[in-house]
């Protein structure tokens, strides 16, 4: 039996530890915010090195079992993110595995990760898989090294401009650039998504069209033409607040979303189970896999008692832990809800944002509220006060907890990923200070690469 060590202390020598590669940029996670780094400062020049725990590209977009990432559209119609993220959809879609349609789009989560590298190994951008980062090298304001482990052991990797895409603010936390973090009693729960498959889809959506009135369903595609085999739209059950079966009274969901989403191979679906933890604790992050597990179970198990065609579904993939929350990195500037909700501008933009809010709260409690035209990102949001040439992209940028529930979108996780990479390459020419790059250049290279920063008349401002 394991016993608490408490406190106590112990005192290692001195070491020192071998340079195992250098690089322009150095970009730290390979999930949605990290490839599109790593292929964006490649395509602008920058020599690139990623490092990735797992042994794979895409991250949230892949692991977690994403059946969609979020908006790429304003409320208006307006595509507001294209570039190198419209460039990973529209490759999804020519490998037979996205549907791009109404403004929407559906994909095959597992491909997502083929995509990726494809992209990476084009741009020439190097990375290593199976490698964590433990600390990092500080010189004054600057960071000049990150310290990882691998089977090789223990090593430093030596850049001149940084990114940090860990998700949790893992490089400027180890930086000590300043953050901050939502209570755990706020917090938005952990996923642990599962593929289920066996699914009998056309049993499925019979039941679905006799019982969309009587049970008051709302689906999605379900007058779709049906395809015998291959790709086809998702079909996807939202079923009102404490549906259940009017015969035997039984709930037809368990989980944080009363919803079915049948993948766009059409015999797999997406199941979660979630947890309520503080996702920087390894002791909690321990136990929500171990509840995820059996919170997904109990959802399949409810999805086969009652929903013909799911009787003989059976799991055959998980996920890592998916992670809505942790730190959020206070940089130049913070942006807030307010900002959201009232299109705010900034003269340094290098990303558009126009997701909707949704939090998913303590107690399975699911809350969405949508949003209206489109914000600015600005470049000092993916600043960390205090360091000069790091740059933080995906979740965990400069912004308040109300507003993190919309800029943690896939989508935009892809559109500052993309930014943080040429901001990267640009600043490596002046040895990583990323302040002191014009900004008028980060935006032209950005547009250059199909970057949408303004919508009509404002759009010229950045040509």
């Amino acid at each position: 039996m394991a016993h608490e060590c408490g406190q106590k202390t112990i005192n290692l020598p001195a070491t020192t530890l071998p340079v195992t590669a250098d690089a322009d940029v150095v970009v730290v996670g390979g999930g949605t915010s990290g490839f599109i780094a790593a292929v964006a400062a490649a395509r602008t020049g920058a020599s690139v090195l990623l490092v990735e725990k797992a042994g794979y590209l895409g991250g949230c977009t892949t692991a977690p079992y994403n059946t969609g990432l979020s908006q790429f559209f304003d409320s208006d119609g307006n595509q507001i993110i294209r570039g190198l993220p419209w460039e990973f959809m529209t490759r999804m879609e020519a490998d037979g595995n996205a549907f791009l349609v109404e403004r929407r789009n559906e994909i095959w989560p597992v491909w997502t990760r083929k995509v990726a590298l494809d992209m990476m190994e084009e741009a020439g951008a190097e990375f290593l898989f199976h490698t964590w980062t433990s600390g990092v090298v500080r010189d004054g304001d600057a960071v000049r090294g990150i310290i990882v482990h691998n089977k090789g052991g223990t090593g430093v990797i030596l850049g001149k401009c940084f990114v940090d895409a860990t998700g949790d603010a893992d490089i400027a936390a180890f930086a000590g650039a300043p953050f901050d973090m939502t209570e755990v009693e706020n917090l938005q729960q952990v996923s642990c998504d599962y593929i289920a498959c066996g699914v009998d889809h056309l049993r499925v959506l019979e039941w679905a069209r006799a019982n969309k009135d009587r049970l008051g369903l709302h689906v999605n595609n379900i007058d779709e033409p049906v395809k015998a085999s291959g790709a086809q739209r998702m079909l996807s059950i939202v079923f009102p607040p404490n549906a259940s079966d009017p015969a035997t009274g039984e709930k037809y969901h368990v989980g944080v979303m009363p919803q079915v989403k049948l993948c766009i191979h059409r015999d797999a679906v997406r199941i979660q189970g979630n947890s309520d933890i503080n996702p920087l604790d390894p002791k909690a992050l321990t136990r929500a896999e171990a509840d995820g597990l059996r919170g997904a179970l109990k959802h399949l198990q409810n999805l086969r008692d009652t929903i013909p065609g799911f009787e003989d579904a059976y799991i055959v993939a998980q996920s890592h832990l998916g992670v809505r929350e942790t730190r959020r990195i206070i940089g130049d500037c913070v942006l807030t809800i307010d900002d959201l909700r009232g299109n705010a501008r900034f003269d340094d933009v290098v990303a558009l944002n126009c997701r909707g809010l949704d939090y998913h709260l303590k107690g399975t409690v699911f809350k969405y509220e949508g949003l209206k035209g489109h914000h600015d990102v600005p470049l000092r949001a993916l600043l960390p006060r205090n360091v000069e040439n790091l740059i933080v992209a995906g979740r965990s940028i400069a912004c308040d907890h109300l507003s993190q529930a919309s800029l943690r979108g896939a989508a935009t996780c892809l559109a500052t990923g993309h930014a943080a990479g040429v901001a990267a390459a640009l600043a490596a020419e002046k040895e990583g200070t990323v302040r002191e790059v014009n900004i008028r250049e980060i935006q032209k290279t950005l547009v250059r690469q199909d970057a949408v920063l303004g919508v009509g008349e404002r759009a010229r401002l950045f040509e």
